[in-house]
């Protein structure tokens, strides 16, 4: 038997050059490694390997080689996604809705959403993507995107989906797009005992700018000399609590209390 015939191929397709971003046949470069196999619908070949989230920027559907599939998640702005999702959108609950499994997909897709919401401020875009995860092979439960979704690469932003290691030959699918390309990409809840009507947006705004580092220039608000910064590459969130930025207690909210031994 031809071990492509179960091979089920999610290339990584970006454009690779600014006359690739403007031509409607566009280059494919998967994430992983060899080996190698041509693409009859794009310019370059794919790489054909462990499953990896297809970012397309072509047609819906394309052919690679030996007949494995190539399913579309956008990474570049106004060219069309997947599905027709609207067709398939239902209220799952208060603040919740759900794409309904159909297509491609092996499970259901799950929004942080009401339906005003997803009238009036929806990206078509990013439910799209939602939808191509839900097709990702080894997916555990539903596709989910998180309250701050929005257009992302391959997932949208806010998007959580699991895949089992052990699901068929391949394993579980793996994503870069899914894992995040941001650094200190991550969300933290702070609870209190204020209530809504208590806070003035625009004071807990200038309070957080005071008091949280930040902003893309050379000066963050924080000086550290050179035992401080190896303390705090060697030692993570700890470090951080021992100078004084932190309490113990944020360490017990914090995945490995912020410190992977290695």
């Amino acid at each position: 038997m031809d071990p492509r015939s179960n091979h089920r191929k999610w290339c990584d397709f970006r454009p690779s050059s600014r006359s690739a971003r403007r031509s409607p046949g566009m280059s494919c470069k998967c994430v992983l490694t060899p080996p190698r196999r041509g693409c009859e619908s794009h310019r370059k070949p794919c790489y054909r390997t462990l499953p990896v989230l297809c970012h397309r920027t072509g047609s819906l559907e394309g052919n690679c080689a030996g007949g494995a599939r190539c399913v579309e998640s956008e990474g570049v702005a106004g060219l069309p996604v997947a599905a027709k999702w609207r067709e398939f959108l239902e209220t799952a609950g208060p603040g919740r809705m759900r794409i309904t499994k159909h297509g491609d997909m092996l499970t259901d897709a799950m929004l942080i959403a009401d339906e005003r919401h997803m009238a009036e401020h929806s990206d078509d875009r990013s439910p799209g993507q939602l939808v191509n995860t839900a097709a990702l092979p080894g997916i555990v439960g539903d596709a989910w995107a998180m309250a701050d979704w929005h257009f992302g690469y391959g997932f949208p932003i806010g998007g959580v989906v699991a895949t089992d290691t052990e699901a068929g030959e391949q394993g579980g699918a793996i994503s870069p797009g899914g894992v995040g390309f941001d650094i200190n990409c991550g969300v933290r809840l702070c609870a209190t005992e204020m209530s809504y009507s208590d806070i003035d947006p625009k004071l807990l705004a200038r309070s957080l700018a005071r008091s949280i580092p930040s902003g893309v220039t050379r000066k963050g608000g924080v000086r550290l000399g050179d035992g401080e910064l190896e303390s705090v590459l060697s030692e993570g969130a700890g470090a951080a609590v021992e100078l004084g930025w932190g309490e113990d207690r944020d360490l017990d909210a914090i995945e490995s209390n912020g410190r992977l031994d290695s």
